[in-house]
C-alpha cells in the first residue's frame, strides 16, 4: 500500500481529493502541488521535450479540474493520475502521428507539383505542344487552331473552313485526345 504523502498529514489523502470533486479550488491547487512533478517527470520522460511536457501536464491537470464532479477514483489518487496521464499522452502521440502525415502528404503533394512550376519543364511541354500540333491532320491542326489561338466560336470556325459545327466538335476533340495523351505521356517520361 502507498504511503500517505506528507502533504496531507494533516487532512487524508481521501478528504483533499473529495473536497476538490466539490469544486473546492484550494483543495485542487494541493493536488497540483503534490503531483505536478509526478505527472511532468512522467511526460518529459517520453517526449523529451520540456514544453511538451509542460503543455500535456496541463493538459491532465485542466481535465482533472473540468471533469472532477464525474470522477470515480477506486485506486490510491497517484495510480489514477499516472493513468490519466499516459492515455493523455497517448493521445498527444496520436495527434503527431496524424501530423506528420499530414505534413508528409503536403510535401509529397509538393514535391509532385514541382516540376509543374519548373520553367524548363514549362519550356518543354511547350515544345511538346508544337510537336504534337504538327503532327495532328491538317483538318484536325486548322480547327484547333482557330478555336483556341484566334479565340473563335465553333459556328465562326464552320463558317471559315465552310465544314459543320458537328464537324469542328470531332476535329476539336481528337484534338484535344491527341494533346492530352501525349503530353501525359511527356510528363510521365519526365
Amino acid at each position: 500500500m502507498m504511503r500517505t504523502p506528507k502533504f496531507f498529514k494533516k487532512e487524508t489523502e481521501q478528504q483533499v481529493i473529495r473536497r476538490f470533486i466539490e469544486g473546492d479550488e484550494r483543495a485542487f491547487a494541493r493536488v497540483f502541488r503534490q503531483y505536478w512533478k509526478t505527472v511532468y517527470a512522467l511526460c518529459f520522460r517520453y517526449t523529451e521535450c520540456h514544453s511538451d511536457a509542460e503543455d500535456i501536464s496541463q493538459e491532465v491537470f485542466k481535465t482533472l479540474w473540468e471533469k472532477r464532479e464525474g470522477l470515480d477514483i477506486h485506486t490510491h489518487f497517484e495510480n489514477y493520475l499516472v493513468r490519466a496521464t499516459k492515455n493523455r499522452m497517448l493521445n498527444y502521440f496520436r495527434g503527431q502521428q496524424s501530423r506528420q502525415q499530414h505534413e508528409e502528404a503536403v510535401a509529397q503533394q509538393t514535391e509532385l507539383a514541382q516540376p509543374l512550376l519548373n520553367t524548363d519543364f514549362l519550356l518543354r511541354a511547350e515544345e511538346q505542344h508544337g510537336y504534337l500540333m504538327a503532327r495532328l491532320p491538317e483538318k484536325c491542326r486548322e480547327v484547333y487552331r482557330l478555336k483556341y489561338e484566334e479565340a473563335l466560336t465553333n459556328q465562326a470556325v464552320a463558317d471559315r473552313m465552310g465544314i459543320s459545327i458537328k464537324t469542328v466538335e470531332y476535329h476539336l476533340q481528337q484534338a484535344k485526345k491527341a494533346l492530352r495523351t501525349g503530353l501525359l505521356q511527356h510528363i510521365e517520361f519526365l
